[in-house]
């Protein structure tokens, strides 16, 4: 059991080694080892080609107003060839590290990976929904909750700054087989699939993305959208909880408020079925959501 804990346990390159080491004398005898053990190698190889981690000055850095013509360069003009993803009312575009976003942005944003998530255009009230996301997280800040790091709340294009987090999604994560899946993870740079998710770093990512909805809850912040998709990956197997553009501060004196309807925030499967029935969102609706979430990294279902 001491060997399976070191595993478990492990942080750091060296802690991997150590553990990996340990645990293979059991392997013969404890079957269920060679999984870790093959999950620890697996990480001890991403762990090796991982980018340097943002400072954490980056991370707890107030978001900063970046100009939409340094934003268009650092996407190549919003190029096909650097969407990583879309949605329901954004395109997510992978940063360069351009000349011209590394003079416009502050020093401890410069040289980190970086997205660009802009709203469609033609969307009803898009610039209103990120005027109202920027203060909220303007207003946060939590480990397992992803940072913004600047944004454009200009009418020609509403954009918002953040990490790019090369682990990919949980939702890609846990269904690597399929193409849609697999085509996302290999835009972020996976030329190859990588390995299944074990069933204990399923757990702690799901864990870690509860920590981060927790600490909304603790400042009357329901998130409304908690699923696989919205928790994403660094190369470490961190887990961030993303998304907090449909998320609604419940206090009676806040001053950020969403006033869309309930129905602009369905995700099928997720849904509590009170919302359905008519009822108000809460902590307890988010908590339905995360335990479908549960219920999917454990069942692939």
């Amino acid at each position: 059991m001491g060997a399976l804990k070191s595993l478990d346990t492990a942080d750091s390159p060296s802690a991997l080694r150590a553990g990996i080491a340990a645990a293979r004398p059991h392997v013969g005898v404890l079957p269920a080892l060679a999984e870790e053990v093959s999950a620890a190698e697996s990480r001890l190889e991403e762990l090796s080609v991982a980018a340097e981690p943002a400072a954490a000055e980056a991370v707890l850095a107030r978001p900063v107003e970046i100009a939409l013509s340094d934003l268009t360069a650092a996407t190549d003009g919003f190029a096909e060839g650097k969407l990583i993803g879309s949605g329901g009312f954004s395109h997510v575009y992978e940063a360069s590290a351009d000349l011209h976003l590394s003079l416009a942005a502050p020093p401890q944003l410069r040289h980190l990976p970086l997205v660009v998530k802009r709203a469609k255009s033609g969307q009803s009230g898009g610039l209103s929904r990120a005027e109202l996301e920027v203060k909220l997280l303007k207003a946060v800040s939590h480990p397992h909750l992803l940072p913004l790091l600047g944004y454009c709340l200009s009418p020609d294009g509403v954009c918002l700054l953040s990490p790019l987090m090369r682990g990919g999604s949980l939702e890609a994560r846990l269904r690597i087989s399929d193409p849609d899946c697999a085509a996302q993870l290999r835009r972020l740079g996976m030329a190859e699939p990588p390995k299944p998710l074990t069933w204990r770093q399923r757990v702690r990512v799901a864990c870690e993305a509860t920590e981060a909805l927790v600490y909304l809850h603790s400042k009357g912040i329901v998130h409304r959208d908690v699923k696989p998709d919205n928790i994403l990956l660094d190369e470490k197997l961190t887990a961030v909880l993303a998304d907090t553009g449909f998320a609604k501060d419940q206090r009676p004196d806040a001053s950020v408020r969403c006033r869309s309807t309930a129905a602009l925030y369905m995700t099928t499967g997720y849904l509590c079925p009170s919302i359905i029935k008519g009822g108000e969102y809460s902590s307890k609706t988010d908590g339905y959501a995360v335990g479908i979430t549960l219920l999917v990294c454990l069942t692939n279902r």
